[in-house]
């Protein structure tokens, strides 16, 4: 699933309606306050975004506390232990997650990066396999699973990811910018300089201009 999504519903207050009569006691009608656990999951987002993660998670634990059952909440707050480097917590929120929602990409691929990072490669590729076999038109588990699959010297497979992801998200310069690396590995020059002439054409220059400096894009 990239990207922090907003679909909060609003808090709905405590309210008091009072009325009286001159003969009678005020009556009081109340409404008991309720506050959705998406509403939490919503302000958990936005500090994510400006990478207060202490704060998202506060906000995620407290959605989780009012409703367990939501797998979103344990999602995030699981992305947001990854980026503390609290990887121990971040795997079990993943795992609750996917125990309420095992047909939930996003976790899958994130589950996947944080097996990346700690070098479990055949997790890993498992993991960004399932998100792919639950999403074809999701990109990233393709790049992150063609990048493993490059660590480990399998260039074929690699480039079949990330020429996938391309097929997906034809301007994915990172996509193009691992490519042109299993490329590059394989000897296959021309193909190395039209990714990078590609990526040149998005904005990407850095690389294209420095081989071509050297004569090497040039013919």
């Amino acid at each position: 699933m990239n990207a922090y999504k907003f679909k909060g519903l609003s808090a709905i207050f405590l309210i008091v309606l009072l009325s009286s009569c001159s003969d009678t006691r005020p009556t009081i009608d109340v409404v008991i306050p309720v506050t959705t656990a998406q509403s939490d999951i919503d302000k958990g987002v936005g500090a994510a975004q400006e990478k207060d993660y202490q704060g998202a998670i506060a906000f995620f634990s407290s959605s989780i506390d009012k409703n367990s059952r939501i797998a979103e909440a344990y999602y995030y707050r699981g992305r947001s232990y990854q980026k503390l480097g609290m990887h121990s917590k971040s795997k079990q929120d993943y795992h609750k997650a996917l125990e309420l929602n095992m047909r939930y990409p996003e976790v899958h691929n994130s589950l996947g990066v944080l097996y990346t990072s700690q070098g479990e490669y055949g997790d890993a590729i498992d993991s960004y396999t399932i998100a792919i076999s639950f999403n074809q038109r999701y990109a990233k588990p393709h790049i992150n699973r063609g990048v493993v699959h490059f660590r480990q010297g399998s260039y074929q497979k690699a480039l079949f990811d990330f020429t996938r992801a391309l097929e997906i998200e034809p301007y994915s310069t990172l996509a193009l910018k691992n490519r042109a690396n299993v490329y590059n590995r394989m000897g296959a020059k021309d193909a190395v300089c039209d990714d990078l002439r590609q990526l040149c054409s998005l904005g990407s220059c850095l690389s294209f201009d420095k081989l071509a400096n050297t004569g090497y894009c040039n013919n």
